[in-house]
């Protein structure tokens, strides 16, 4: 992953590596064709001129670089962060949605220590944290 990415690199790797088409991350992220052509050249003019736009269109294609380049364990310690601390769900009703012991969440809380859990429980959780963090998406502030 790059550390510190220009924003030309944090469209040209999803596109490059992942194979993202262009028309698609347009739309994503509210820019027309020639408005991304202008940022993939290296040219930031092609950001929206108002702020709220500017900064809608930097959020989305900051959060599709960082969450395609990301390891996994980071993306699960991260969505799980989020139903605990944004939505207030505790850490024994993710177990139970999952259907794993507490401690599993405990340590899926640290990308450092999620790869040693058993792949079984990893997978539970990564499959209730998806499903939780869908339903109360809603919730959550829009970019």
């Amino acid at each position: 992953m790059h550390i510190q990415a220009t924003i030309t690199e944090m469209i040209q790797i999803p596109m490059q590596d992942y194979g993202f088409p262009e028309k698609v991350l347009a739309r994503h992220f509210r820019l027309t064709a020639e408005q991304l052509e202008q940022l993939l050249s290296g040219d930031p003019d092609g950001l929206p001129g108002d702020p709220a736009e500017r900064y809608r269109a930097q959020s989305r294609i900051s959060l599709l670089y960082f969450g395609v380049c990301e390891s996994r364990e980071q993306k699960l310690s991260g969505y799980l962060e989020v139903l605990l601390s944004y939505h207030g769900l505790s850490r024994e009703t993710v177990a139970r949605a999952a259907q794993v012991p507490s401690e599993a969440v405990e340590r899926a809380l640290d990308p450092e220590t999620l790869p040693f859990l058993d792949p079984e429980v990893r997978y539970r959780l990564a499959a209730a944290v998806m499903v939780l963090r869908f339903l109360f998406r809603e919730d959550e502030p829009t970019l």
